[in-house]
């Protein structure tokens, strides 16, 4: 993959390409692009790809060296999408230029146990509706991971958010599209929703079926 320049990566942002950040969580914390999108380089990349970006998307890219190689083979492996590159090292050129940034708040599940106490905020559940019937945070409301683009045009940029979803980083994903569309006062939570669980946040869980008996007169 071509590795870009602070001046032509820039160029291709000013001209509507779509960036993707493929970092790990803990260095999204440092900053991202304004109006990029996170999506980690694992199985699920080439499907996460699809979903996020328009077909005729121009991509460009922010990861790092280390996992430079890695992103290649699997874009390589893709082979549908229209990549412009990746910007050469790091975000720090670009930051020192004083171009747009933004932050995604991360938070542990024992920070959320304590905000849900205290603080008045929507819940999103992110997991697919099969996950979220069978259980989830009570005053959780499901926007799927899926279909959370469609979902965000209507709702409310200046309520607060937080997010969590099966694996920590889909929360990341998740809130780097609020970020996108505009919604900044949100809360990404940093863990899976199995550790989540574990606070003393109340669950809500389907209740099982129970199959009926029935009897002979015999």
């Amino acid at each position: 993959m071509e590795q870009l320049s602070l001046e032509q990566f820039k160029k291709y942002v000013e001209e509507g390409a779509t960036v993707i950040d493929t970092r790990v969580s803990d260095l999204t914390y440092e900053g991202i692009i304004e109006n990029s999108i996170l999506i980690l380089p694992d199985e699920n990349f080439h499907f996460s790809l699809t979903q996020y970006t328009d077909e005729d998307a121009k991509l460009l890219f922010v990861t790092s060296d280390s996992d430079a190689p890695h992103l290649a083979r699997l874009l390589k492996n893709a082979g549908t999408f229209h990549v412009l590159g990746r910007l050469n090292d790091s975000l720090e050129a670009w930051k020192k230029a004083e171009y747009g940034i933004d932050f995604i708040i991360g938070i542990q599940p024992d920070e959320l146990e304590m905000d849900y106490q205290y603080d008045e905020f929507f819940l999103i559940d992110t997991r697919t509706a099969e996950e979220f019937a069978q259980e989830h945070l009570e005053d959780a409301e499901n926007i799927p991971l899926s279909e959370l683009t469609s979902a965000l045009v209507d709702l409310e940029n200046t309520g607060v958010y937080y997010v969590y979803a099966a694996k920590a980083a889909d929360a990341l994903t998740a809130a780097s599209l609020f970020k996108k569309f505009g919604i900044q006062r949100l809360r990404a939570v940093d863990a899976d929703y199995d550790a989540i669980k574990q606070t003393s946040i109340p669950v809500f869980k389907q209740k099982k079926q129970q199959n009926e008996k029935k009897f002979s007169n015999n």
